[in-house]
Parts: C-alpha cells; sequence; structure tokens
C-alpha cells in the first residue's frame, strides 16, 4: 500500500503510455530501471506489455490482459514475465483499488498465486520500488492537480 500526495485524477493520468515509461521497473541499488518499450490497451480484455532494463542492460519482458478497469477507483489484470520466446510460464491476477481522500490517494495492491516465497517477495519488493518512483516523481511536481 502507499499513499501519493495527489488526487485520482492525476493518479489515473500517469497509466498512460507516455507516463508509464517515466517511473515503471524497480531500482537496482540506487539506479532506477529504464522502460525503453510500453504498450498499453487499457479496456477490459485489452493487452499491455512492457520491458524494463536494468541498469547492467538486462532486459525484462512482462506482459497481461486488462481484467477489469472502473475509474478512478478500480483496476484488474493478469501479469507475468515472459520467456525468451515469448510466452509466460506463470501469470498472477493483479487488483489494484485507489481510495481518495482530501487530495490524496492511497494504492492498495493485491497480487496473486506466487510459486515460492523467493518469487512472492520479490515481486513485491519490486512493485513497491516501482510505486517508489512514482512517488518521488509526484514529490517532483510529476503532475499537476486540476
Amino acid at each position: 500500500m502507499k499513499d501519493f500526495e495527489t488526487g485520482l485524477a492525476n493518479l489515473m493520468a500517469v497509466a498512460e503510455t507516455g507516463h508509464l515509461a517515466r517511473w515503471w521497473g524497480p531500482r537496482d541499488g540506487r539506479r532506477d530501471f529504464s522502460t525503453p518499450h510500453v504498450e498499453v490497451d487499457p479496456k477490459p480484455g485489452g493487452i499491455f506489455r512492457t520491458c524494463i532494463r536494468s541498469p547492467q542492460r538486462n532486459d525484462y519482458r512482462a506482459r497481461g490482459v486488462y481484467r477489469e478497469i472502473a475509474p478512478p477507483r478500480h483496476l484488474v489484470f493478469t501479469h507475468g514475465w515472459e520467456n525468451e520466446h515469448g510466452e509466460t510460464d506463470h501469470e498472477r491476477l493483479v487488483s489494484v483499488e485507489f481510495t481518495g481522500t482530501d487530495g490524496k490517494t492511497r494504492v492498495a495492491f493485491r497480487i496473486g498465486s506466487f510459486e515460492s516465497i523467493e518469487e512472492r517477495d520479490s515481486e513485491i519488493e519490486g512493485w513497491n520500488e516501482c510505486l517508489d518512483r512514482l512517488v518521488q516523481k509526484f514529490k517532483g511536481g510529476f503532475l499537476c492537480d486540476t
């Protein structure tokens, strides 16, 4: 769960392709991953594909399908890491809830079906780092409230 010092409208706007590339991805120590490829079609049944690149220049590709989109409160999608053949071995369901009060937004994730404790811990760490990067973007004036 993360709290953002911005309203729901601003937070939902960062799901657009152009904005995602500016904050998507975890960190490696003190250095951010980059996001050289983002493809999103945010509607039920629409797909997303991303490629994040580590500071060591290793690429990691993920994809999923949007299941439910109820702006500005709720988002459900599948998420899986692609192998070298572009296939996902295991997809999990991700549910995101947005709660806004007094110009702030709380984001809560539920991520299911991990194959191991290590996989769970790695995924949680990655999502938290990604959201931390987004928090920092807002602190730096990423978008202005309307």
